[in-house]
């Protein structure tokens, strides 16, 4: 366009169209909605646990009965925390041999159970008004192969499963039965499996804290302290999701080793 006076030429530019307002409003506000209405979601859900009872009220989805295994591990691993890794990681095969999968908060659901323990008894029921006998059986046989990972079935745990088969309304000569039956199986396979020379528990717990096997009892405070300030997880608070469940595996770890240790100086 010509400017008259000026001598100059002036370049013709349409007008920007901007956006209606609406979806203006729309692109800044939905992330932000979205953001809110999740957190609370997380929130609504961690407060139904920390009442420490298992809502009732829960479906019977695959994803929920998976929560009820996760709840009655953590109360049994509380009961006795001696070779907890183990024990999740028995859980862990389990799922994958019932259900082919494996929760991916599973670490999460855990320790939020640690923190805000369920009642067993309430988490037994829940199975039991929307499970089939077999259903329910079947975590019978997963809390008593659970209650063996150390190989002693101590009273207390004894008395939790009675208390959980009580809910379940299956009758103390199921519990027992089954007990009997592992057992035999355990004994069973132990004589068809050839004889191997492994390393002891104590040598192998001895180089999870790197001393020597017969190192006396000050020498293994002095390297758990040492490995625990190492290792700790709040050392760990700004790192990877990843670095934090490594450094939380590995304090587990060196906490078990230093517990058996200690038991057997």
């Amino acid at each position: 366009m010509y400017l008259p006076g000026s001598g100059q030429y002036e370049t013709f530019r349409e007008p920007e169209e901007s956006l209606p307002w609406y979806l203006t409003i729309s692109a800044i506000g939905l992330p932000f909605v979205i953001a809110c209405s999740y957190l609370l979601y997380k929130y609504l859900k961690n407060r139904q646990w920390m009442k420490g009872s298992f809502p009732q009220d829960l479906p019977a989805t695959t994803e929920n009965l998976l929560e009820a295994y996760m709840s009655l591990t953590a109360g049994f691993i509380l009961l006795d925390r001696y070779r907890q890794m183990e024990k999740v990681a028995y859980l862990k095969s389990f799922f994958m041999r019932h259900f082919h999968t494996v929760p991916v908060d599973i670490q999460d659901s855990i320790q939020r159970n640690f923190h805000y323990p369920i009642q067993m008894e309430s988490t037994a029921s829940w199975v039991n008004n929307h499970y089939s006998d077999e259903h329910k059986k079947q975590l019978v046989r997963f809390l008593v192969g659970l209650s063996h990972i150390d190989k002693v079935l101590k009273q207390k745990e004894y008395d939790a499963l009675k208390h959980v088969v009580s809910a379940l309304q299956l009758g103390l000569s199921f519990l027992d039965a089954t007990i009997h039956l592992y057992r035999e199986q355990k004994n069973s396979s132990k004589k068809k499996t050839p004889l191997q020379p492994r390393i002891s528990e104590r040598k192998k717990y001895a180089s999870i804290l790197g001393v020597d096997e017969r190192a006396d009892i000050k020498e293994i405070k002095q390297r758990f302290r040492e490995l625990a300030k190492k290792h700790h997880p709040d050392r760990f608070s700004k790192g990877t999701k990843e670095q934090q469940q490594m450094a939380h595996d590995r304090f587990l770890e060196i906490q078990q080793a230093y517990e058996y240790l200690m038991g057997t100086a």
